[in-house]
């Protein structure tokens, strides 16, 4: 500004041309930064701006007078001073600006002084750093709003990735779409790109590539694993002992995540080297080899090596344990140990303690866990391992063991989780179900359980409540299930129904099968004027009534919601037809995915158009069913049944509820509307085939005069279509079904209806879906049929067929007396001595191998 005054003087200006340059902005006040800003009175005007107007009076004297100039000029320069200390002391703003004015060219300070004084007085940041281009590029033009775009664009995907990974992908909005969400990323499109330009990742330097492999790179498809690994050679120049340990564990862990595909169908049978197994191999010779090069040897400490190890092998046992295939995890164990003597460490043995459970050989479990405890501390069981451990307890139904294990974590001082006590309280409710393995105790177990998670309950924890829905279940109380059940629920679908684009999707989310299927064991369970557990005890009866109150079967707390779960506005049902009501609603609702404008039970005219055309076209048996099966497929993808809900385990309880309730037509409602049996599908395909092959009248001349259409109009009009299409929400009949069934003839005392399902099942055991179960579980099966066939006799005081059946089946099942209890009582009190002898001798009866060993031992002694 002074160079400013200078130019204009020494150009002879009169103080009247200096007077309009100035006189556009005459004051101004710059406020303290202060964090309260209060409105004050009339100030004085500072000294400092005084010289204003001062200056406004020196019209009338003369510009020759150079020390009055030289005067002013001091002035002016003073108050230049005292302005830059009051910016420096000014808001962030004002700092901004006071620092874009001392960055300006000195040829810049030529420009007009009221463009100089603009920019000190604007507000807005923006506007100032705008002004500050303008002064270092006049000709150049403001950004526009794609450029700004394109830079932040190009900011946050270096942030994403490496700069150079990023010019090879050259796609910032592929990088932002699929790595942006942290929790969500889609690394498979990101590997696609870096394989089509893999000649360029072969340039890259090892700093960005190290980068690149530090990144979280995770749940690759296995084609992408693939593709990851073939660039990872291309970029060591396919050398082996340049193969990174990063490189190992990045393909390695993407591998361990990736679901078992199973075994490989062969000429020779069922093998188990499926392409991922002969990848996770192939690795691990490769590991091996790059592990024995000289460079890995040398630079790697022994500890750290051993990590490593156990990392891969940790890795491998978590992908092999899917398999549940013992011989395949052993490979891997025996292979390290041989390879690097690297024992399992404690994540290792935890997933193979998980593996073994999911075989149901909790022994080894059991072995597993003991070694863990004596081994060293680093192996010694955490609370995930002994969470596990529970959970074996409770498929074994041993609550007094899992008892012992809790106060042994306390004794070791490992903190309970509040899984763990939901397990507990878990365990406890399915061990009280049995009378055998509660010994009785059952109403004090489902005590224990409540105390259990009284003090950790969380509404909104899955764990919390599935540990309070089993114990409600489990003891009958409708009342409290139903109150859980319906806040939980209607909390899940506000959470997902931002996320979901549309209803049913929210709904689909928020539907829990295994929280539903325990709200249905608690209507099976109902008994009229029943007194809850709960009130016998002065904590639960407040914790009761608290879970009761916390629960509106109306619109008025959901108002943000357009439709609730169809429960009925009572606080607890009183009447069985309340039950049934209720659950037929429910049990529509969930399989409808929360619709109530369409219905599964309805389908388009386009369905049935498609199953009459494939019906038309079919030539035989083994093409129309193919067909059949293919159509079907593509039908249930477009229809919105939720076969969440739709599975074998809700069905079995839903069916449950009119068998206890003594509902006989209800049930066989149930029955007939979701399930099918296999024979009867292979019965109605075998009479489309016949009715195609036979004409529609005797007389042949006029059978030749009808036209397709007429030909087919008779299946068209028939249910033999409405047949095709219900099967998408329908289950086939298997093992656990038969035995529902014939527990529903025992209990309605039908003897129709089980002769009828006794055939049924011996039909069931020719198809192919009981030979290709193991001979164990065809045995199971079998076993539980027959223990139920007999306690069916025995309710129609049949006698002698209970009696046949387990005479004709003792060499394939080994009987035991609480199998057969309900007829032994029945022959007591008949008197029927002979009968009473035969059936002891087979529950007597010694098994021969251990019978010999017994004689030999006596005859060495």
């Amino acid at each position: 500004m002074v160079a400013r005054l200078s130019h204009l003087l020494s150009k002879n200006a009169t103080l009247t041309g200096y007077k309009q340059v100035l006189s556009q902005k005459r004051y101004v006040f710059i406020p303290r930064a202060t964090s309260n800003v209060k409105i004050k009175k009339k100030q004085k005007i500072p000294k400092s701006f005084e010289t204003w107007d001062k200056l406004d009076s020196t019209d009338s004297m003369s510009i020759e007078d150079s020390k009055i100039v030289e005067k002013k000029l001091q002035k002016l320069q003073n108050f230049t001073k005292n302005l830059k200390q009051k910016l420096s002391h000014s808001p962030n703003h004002l700092t901004i600006a006071y620092e874009t004015l001392n960055d300006l060219d000195k040829t810049d300070l030529d420009r007009d002084a009221d463009e100089i004084y603009r920019s000190l007085t604007f507000d807005n940041e923006t506007s100032l750093l705008t002004t500050k281009l303008k002064q270092k590029n006049n000709s150049q033009k403001l950004p526009s709003l794609t450029d700004i775009i394109s830079q932040t664009q190009v900011a946050q995907a270096t942030s994403l990735l490496p700069e150079k990974i990023q010019k090879i992908i050259d796609n910032d909005e592929l990088i932002i779409k699929y790595l942006s969400n942290k929790t969500q990323q889609n690394w498979n499109p990101i590997i696609e790109q870096l394989y089509s330009n893999k000649e360029k990742v072969k340039k890259l330097s090892n700093k960005s590539f190290k980068k690149f492999l530090s990144l979280d790179i995770q749940n690759l498809s296995f084609d992408s694993i693939n593709k990851l690994d073939e660039i990872f050679n291309i970029f060591v120049d396919n050398k082996l002992e340049k193969f990174s340990f990063a490189m190992y564990n990045c393909l390695f862990k993407n591998i361990s995540k990736l679901s078992y595909l199973g075994p490989i169908q062969t000429k020779d049978g069922l093998t188990d080297n499926n392409s991922i197994l002969c990848k996770l191999k192939d690795l691990i010779q490769r590991y091996d080899k790059t592990i024995e090069s000289a460079q890995i040897k040398n630079n790697k400490q022994l500890t750290e090596r051993e990590k490593q190890h156990n990392m891969i092998l940790n890795y491998c046992i978590t992908y092999t344990s899917k398999s549940l295939n013992v011989t395949t995890v052993d490979y891997f164990l025996k292979h390290f140990k041989e390879k690097y003597d690297i024992s399992p460490d404690r994540f290792t043995y935890t997933n193979i303690i998980q593996f073994y459970s999911k075989l149901n050989l909790s022994d080894r479990a059991w072995d597993v866990f003991d070694t863990m405890k004596f081994l060293s501390t680093a192996h010694s069981p955490d609370t995930k391992t002994y969470n596990n451990m529970l959970t074996i307890c409770q498929k074994t139904k041993n609550y007094a063991k899992a008892i012992d294990l809790f106060h042994e974590m306390k004794d070791r001082k490992i903190t309970p989780s509040v899984e763990t006590f939901s397990l507990m309280g878990t365990l406890l409710a399915t061990c009280s179900s049995d009378n055998i393995s509660s010994e009785g105790n059952n109403e004090a177990l489902r005590l224990l359980g409540w105390k259990f998670i009284s003090g950790m309950m969380n509404k909104n924890d899955l764990f919390s409540v599935g540990a309070m829905m089993s114990l409600a279940a489990y003891d009958g109380d409708v009342a409290v299930a139903r109150a859980i059940y319906f806040e939980y629920t209607m909390n899940q679908y506000r959470r997902f129904k931002p996320q979901s684009t549309n209803d049913t999707e929210a709904w689909q989310r928020a539907m829990n099968p295994v929280l539903f299927n325990y709200l249905l064991l608690a209507y099976s369970k109902f008994i009229p004027g029943k007194i809850p557990l709960l009130i016998g005890w002065d904590e639960g009866r407040n914790l009761r009534r608290d879970l009761l109150n916390f629960a509106d079967y109306t619109l008025r707390n959901y108002e943000d919601c357009q439709v609730i779960l169809p429960f009925l506005p009572l606080i607890e049902l009183n009447d069985i037809d309340q039950v049934l009501f209720e659950s037929n609603a429910l049990w529509h609702f969930h399989l409808n995915s929360g619709r109530v404008t369409d219905d599964y039970l309805s389908y388009p005219d386009i369905f049935i158009e498609a199953i009459n055309q494939l019906i038309k076209e079919a030539k035989d048996l083994i093409e129309l069913q193919s067909h059949l099966s293919t159509k079907l497929t593509d039908m249930k993808s477009q229809n919105s049944v939720n076969y969440q809900i739709l599975n074998y385990k809700c069905l079995l309880t839903y069916l449950t509820i009119p068998v206890r309730l003594n509902k006989k037509e209800e049930y066989y409602r149930r029955l007939k509307l979701y399930t099918f049996d296999q024979c009867e599908l292979r019965q109605t395909l075998e009479y489309i085939i016949e009715k195609k092959t036979l004409p529609l009248t005797n007389n042949k001349n006029e059978a030749a005069e009808i036209n397709e259409s007429e030909k087919y109009l008779t299946l068209i009009n028939s249910d033999v279509t409405q047949f095709f299409i219900s099967l998408q929400h329908k289950l086939m009949m298997e093992n656990s079904l038969y035995a529902n069934c014939m527990k529903a003839a025992t209990q309605f005392h039908d003897s129709n209806f089980g002769s009828d399902i006794w055939r049924a099942r011996g039909e069931f055991r020719k198809t192919s879906h009981f030979t290709m179960l193991s001979m164990k579980d065809r045995i199971n099966s079998d076993t539980e049929f027959a223990k139920i066939m007999v306690n069916f006799f025995t309710e129609q005081k049949q006698y002698t067929d209970a009696l046949s059946i387990i005479l004709s089946s003792q060499r394939y099942i080994n009987w035991t007396y609480p199998m057969i209890k309900p007829l032994h009582h029945a022959l007591i009190e008949l008197e029927d001595k002979r009968s009473i002898n035969r059936l002891l001798e087979v529950i007597n009866k010694k098994d021969p191998i251990k019978d010999l060993n017994l004689q030999i031992e006596e005859l060495s002694l």
